[in-house]
C-alpha cells in the first residue's frame, strides 16, 4: 500500500489503536473539492491511498481517499500545525 499526501502538510498514517504505519510528507499537490468536481486529485490507482482534506472526502464516495483528523492536528507552541493525522484499516 502506498500513501499519497494531497495536503499541506506532513501526515502521521495511524491504525485505528494508535499505531503509526506510516509518515507521509506533502506531496506537493492540494487536493482541492469544487461543488462535485476533485482538483488536483489523480485517478484511482491499484495499491494507492490519497490523503485529502476533509472536503474532498465529503464530495466523492471513492474508496482511495482518506481524510485527514483535523481536530488531532498536531501543532506547535504558537499554534501552528506541524502534522496532521489520519487513521487508515485495511480491512
Amino acid at each position: 500500500m502506498t500513501f499519497l499526501n494531497l495536503t499541506p502538510h506532513p501526515v502521521d498514517v495511524l491504525e485505528e489503536d494508535g499505531t503509526r504505519i506510516d509518515s507521509v510528507p506533502p506531496s506537493g499537490t492540494v487536493g482541492i473539492a469544487a461543488g462535485e468536481r476533485l482538483l488536483n486529485v489523480p485517478p484511482p490507482e491499484p495499491g494507492v491511498v490519497y490523503i485529502v482534506l476533509p472536503a474532498i472526502t465529503e464530495a466523492s464516495e471513492r474508496e482511495d481517499l482518506v481524510s485527514i483528523a483535523v481536530e488531532e492536528a498536531r501543532r506547535s507552541q504558537r499554534g501552528n500545525v506541524q502534522t496532521h493525522v489520519c487513521y487508515w484499516s485495511a480491512g
